[in-house]
């Protein structure tokens, strides 16, 4: 039966139309969820000049900020779960229960769950969902949960760059009484991501200062923070933005604080990389580069959170 929108059918025609033209877009957004999923592992962004997935979609794909975060969190979906992901690609697992079942599994349980949703029709597979989110509710309640869901453990890969900023981050917080001096990273960390879900829009002016601190050895050039080497890329962001303590033991600051405060001002303390506008991490760059002789000139300078200020120095 043709999908194609034709008026006038006969109420067969349409009905007929109309189911064919739902399967095809269950269909069709299944394999944009795919596609999807396999440019952000392979990061096809870069190849197209972007610095993130969430940029690519805006700018190439035309998505929304609201479309974009949903295609990210069925990526991220598919990325931890391997059964539910093997069972749509080799076309075991319609994408309606696939939808359904990434919202409440677990690594843990996905098997069991994947094979479920196979094995039972859509209206069974529902009511077996929500009796398992009840009882998760009732085992909450009566702290069943401590012994059946042991802590988990999340690991992040940080460069050393990112590692020291993430300390500083720290300590800044707690310095600043955001949190107990006493919490844990974990603590702070949840407090962080609580900020900026209530209020998404908060400026970096209002967060609390943090420093690193960055080494460059006199012999060989390289560039180290915690003790880790820098990448090229990083090391050359931080040419852009950075204070220096010379061997007289006074700082200064390659670009002047108030030139630095009328960049991010003329910006609105946002990125500047089109698609991007992040409020976070911000930095300030070069666009012609100072060993290229650019100079600190307005107009030579623009904001950039850290991710894209990589970008644009790995940039050929």
């Amino acid at each position: 039966m043709s999908t194609e929108f034709r008026p006038g059918l006969s109420t067969v025609e349409v009905d007929q139309a109309l189911r064919a033209s739902v399967d095809a877009y269950d269909r069709a957004r299944q394999n944009a969820a795919m596609w999807f999923t396999e440019a952000l592992e392979r990061g096809i962004y870069r190849e197209f000049g972007h610095a993130s997935m969430e940029i690519y979609a805006r700018e190439e794909l035309g998505f929304s900020t609201g479309r974009t975060r949903q295609f990210l969190a069925l990526s991220r979906n598919l990325r931890r779960m391997p059964h539910l992901r093997a069972a749509i690609t080799e076309g075991r697992l319609g994408w309606t229960k696939a939808q359904e079942v990434a919202r409440v599994v677990t690594p843990a349980n996905e098997r069991e769950w994947v094979e479920k949703a196979i094995a039972l029709p859509r209206e069974e597979l529902r009511r077996a969902m929500a009796a398992a989110r009840m009882a998760a509710r009732q085992r909450r309640r009566s702290g069943a949960t401590v012994d059946t869901d042991p802590p988990t453990t999340i690991a992040l890969k940080l460069d050393g760059l990112q590692l020291a900023r993430f300390d500083a981050a720290i300590t800044a917080v707690k310095k600043a009484g955001i949190v107990a001096p006493t919490a844990s990273r974990a603590e702070v960390v949840l407090a962080g991501l609580a900020a900026l879900t209530e209020n998404p829009d908060v400026e970096c002016r209002h967060a609390p200062a943090a420093t690193v601190i960055a080494r460059r050895c006199p012999d060989c050039e390289v560039v180290f923070a915690r003790g880790k080497r820098l990448d090229p890329t990083a090391a050359d962001a931080l040419e852009c933005d950075h204070v220096r303590r010379r061997a007289d033991g006074r700082n200064r600051s390659v670009i002047p604080p108030s030139t630095r405060g009328r960049v991010l001002d003329r910006d609105g303390y946002r990125c500047t990389t089109p698609g991007c506008s992040n409020s976070h991490f911000l930095e300030i760059h070069h666009i012609v580069p100072r060993h290229r002789g650019g100079s600190n000139r307005l107009e030579n300078l623009t904001t950039l959170c850290t991710r894209c200020h990589r970008h644009a120095h790995a940039a050929p």
